[in-house]
């Protein structure tokens, strides 16, 4: 499915520009794409303590279960963590958007959840952190 439908489907605002390499093309489940958010908008992130990474996930109910998190997201080169950060992208960041690949990271991950991937901006902002 074409990432800006997926995008609009999750009330995320943004304009798609030139297309930027990611740092994991196995992490995508088929095109992704560029674009500058227009507004901020919340990423959701599963991670060890003290860390904040580039891969978030998108358009999801902060009252997801932690299976279905990993099952659905990815989080391209390292293990699932124990700490949920809720942060804001803020608008004017770089972002590459599509929907997410099956890395293998955990038994019965199926992909399929919209995720973004950092490239560009203000740091995304922590508004909420929880250990699991």
């Amino acid at each position: 499915m074409d990432p800006r439908v997926l995008l609009n489907q999750a009330h995320v605002y943004a304009v798609v520009v030139a297309q930027r390499e990611t740092r994991c093309p196995e992490a995508w489940r088929g095109a992704y794409a560029t674009v500058r958010l227009l507004a901020e908008t919340v990423g959701v992130r599963m991670t060890l303590p003290g860390k904040s990474g580039r891969w978030y996930a998108l358009g999801i109910d902060r009252g997801i279960p932690f299976a279905t998190y990993t099952a659905s997201f990815a989080v391209p080169g390292r293990t699932v963590g124990k700490e949920v950060h809720l942060v804001r992208l803020q608008a004017g960041s770089v972002l590459n958007v599509g929907v997410c690949e099956k890395l293998d990271l955990v038994p019965g991950s199926t992909g399929g959840g919209l995720q973004a991937e950092f490239l560009d901006g203000f740091p995304p902002e922590s508004v909420f952190s929880s250990s699991r």
